[in-house]
C-alpha cells in the first residue's frame, strides 16, 4: 500500500510552542519534523527566511502543497513569559525553560554538559 507524504505548517509567534507541539506530532505519528525557527536562524547570514509572513505562506502554497495548517495564539505577556526564561544548547537545538523544563544544572545541558545560550531575540 503506498503511503501519503503528510506536509503540515504549524505557524506562531515566537515562544509559542510550534517546537514543542511538532517535535510531540513527530514522535506519535513517526513523522520528520524540519523547524523554521532553525532553518531561519540558520539562513540569517544569507538573508533569507520563509514563510514568516502572509505573504510569504501564500508564496509556500503556490509551490508546495500543504495539507495542514494549525496557527498557535498565544498572548503576548506568556510569550514574554516564555521566552525571557528559554535557554537553547546551540548544537543540537534542546530547549530548555527555567520554569518548566529547566536544566539539571542551570547554564548547562543535561546530556552533554555543554553551556547554554539565550538567543539574541529570546533577550
Amino acid at each position: 500500500m503506498a503511503s501519503k507524504l503528510l506536509r503540515a505548517v504549524i505557524l506562531g509567534p515566537p515562544g509559542s510552542g510550534k517546537g514543542t507541539v511538532c517535535e510531540r506530532i513527530a514522535q506519535n505519528f513517526g513523522l520528520q519534523h524540519l523547524s523554521s525557527g532553525h532553518l531561519l536562524r540558520e539562513n540569517l547570514k544569507t538573508g533569507t527566511g520563509f514563510p514568516r509572513t502572509l505573504v510569504q505562506a501564500e508564496a509556500l502554497d503556490g509551490i508546495c502543497d500543504v495539507d495542514l495548517v494549525i496557527s498557535l495564539n498565544i498572548p503576548f505577556e506568556t510569550l514574554k513569559d516564555r521566552l525571557s526564561r528559554r535557554w537553547i544548547h546551540p548544537s543540537s537545538g534542546r530547549v530548555y525553560n527555567l520554569d518548566f523544563n529547566p536544566p539539571q544544572v542551570q547554564g548547562i545541558d543535561d546530556i552533554t554538559g555543554e553551556p547554554l545560550v539565550q538567543q539574541e531575540d529570546d533577550k
